[in-house]
């Protein structure tokens, strides 16, 4: 019987323990041996089997754990009324509109840090340290958000003149 006609069948518990016992002792290449291994890492209990070896390395178990929580960056201050009090101050000076108008515009616009949050924790909340970008024009690269600082820095000091 061909393989595509015996998918999906069951075998019996004899017929598996006479495979079986044909199988063994038989010597596999090293060749045989790499294509299994190449094999059996992509078959979907392979994949199951992965993932549940990283359940184990979730929480107090993963080796990049920091057992002193108060050395965790505080990410959640991103989220919290005194950043979002600053998102809208920022667009409401700049006219709720992308500072680099142009045809390019797209998306919803946004209240970028012209200095980074995280290098400047002083100028968090300075509404002169935010411009207004929409989606296309805010940089997508830290080295691009570094070049562009002393031109969104111009364009906010011009604004507020």
């Amino acid at each position: 019987m061909a393989n595509s006609k015996r998918k999906g069948f069951k075998q019996s518990e004899e017929t598996k323990r006479k495979i079986s016992q044909s199988e063994k002792g038989k010597k596999v290449s090293e060749e045989t041996r790499n294509k299994i291994g190449k094999a059996y890492v992509l078959t979907p209990n392979r994949l199951r089997q992965i993932s549940e070896l990283g359940k184990s390395q979730k929480g107090a178990n993963n080796y990049q754990w920091i057992t002193d929580r108060s050395k965790l960056s505080k990410q959640e201050e991103r989220n919290g009324n005194h950043h979002k009090e600053w998102s809208k101050s920022v667009k409401n000076r700049d006219g709720w509109k992308c500072k680099i108008f142009n045809n390019d515009c797209i998306g919803r616009v946004v209240a970028h840090h012209i200095l980074p949050w995280a290098k400047f924790p002083e100028l968090r909340y300075q509404i002169n340290n935010g411009i207004t970008l929409c989606r296309f024009h805010h940089p997508r690269k830290r080295i691009d958000e570094m070049k562009l600082s002393p031109y969104f820095q111009s364009l906010v000091l011009s604004n507020s003149k």
